[in-house]
């Protein structure tokens, strides 16, 4: 599992969707990552809202926040399904 966050800091809204893949994910995290193979052939992932408790499932190899409020943020934790 990972857990991403999305930040803003602004004091204004922001509606351009922040993103992030899961190749992004990995180059960042490299060698750190456990089960880096899982992660990247996952053909589905859960994404739960660390903040609210909803979780969804999604094909998408991209997560992102949505729209963030002014001085906002979402945690999300990706978990690989099979």
């Amino acid at each position: 599992d990972i857990a991403l966050g999305f930040f803003n800091l602004s004091q204004e809204r922001k509606t351009d969707d922040p993103s992030v893949s899961v190749v992004q994910i990995l180059n960042k995290i490299g060698s750190k990552a456990v089960r880096k193979d899982l992660f990247d052939s996952a053909a589905k992932y859960a994404v739960k809202d660390l903040y609210t408790g909803e979780v969804t499932e999604t094909e998408s190899k991209v997560f992102s926040a949505g729209i963030l409020e002014a001085c906002d943020s979402k945690v999300k934790r990706i978990t690989p399904l099979a």
